[in-house]
């Protein structure tokens, strides 16, 4: 009456939906939350998260279920946020979202065109929030003008 294993692979449990983001917090932080394959990509997200910023907070949960090309949308991903003052990159499942603040609107656009000018595979990112939330913010009373930078979309290139 002994137990018997068929197999010792373990799996982390599925993450619905899978979701990982990246908050840069200032000058000087930047905070890595969501879910992560395994160890071997949580220390290649960090080690990737410390060339934008030194000061990483790793609050990543191990959890299968993730996108075909996630490690590259990460990683690719956590670069564009050197530009930003504070900002952050999120994915939930195959959808992709880059925000943040720049020091002027040039800034901005050079963002917007190095995101634009990356391998996603993103098809369908949704750039007209990027002139009206520059607009707005030009029509604050009483703020200088800084460059925002809000963009949406989905990654065809990426299959669960």
């Amino acid at each position: 009456q002994g137990i018997s294993l068929k197999s010792d692979k373990v799996v982390a449990p599925l993450a619905k939906p899978f979701t990982w983001a990246a908050h840069l917090r200032g000058t000087n932080q930047i905070e890595l939350t969501g879910h992560v394959p395994g160890e071997r990509e949580r220390d290649q997200i960090l080690a990737e998260a410390k060339k934008v910023m030194p000061n990483v907070t790793d609050r990543m949960v191990v959890a299968s279920g993730q996108p075909a090309d996630f490690h590259k949308v990460v990683i690719s991903s956590l670069a564009h946020l050197g530009p930003f003052t504070d900002g952050q990159t999120e994915l939930r499942d195959t959808q992709l979202s880059v925000t943040g603040h720049t020091r002027t609107e040039d800034a901005a656009e050079a963002a917007k065109r190095a995101i634009k000018a990356d391998d996603f595979g993103a098809t369908q990112f949704d750039w007209s929030g990027v002139a009206k939330r520059l607009n707005e913010h030009r029509n604050s009373p009483g703020r200088r003008l800084v460059g925002q930078l809000f963009v949406r979309g989905e990654i065809p290139s990426i299959k669960r």
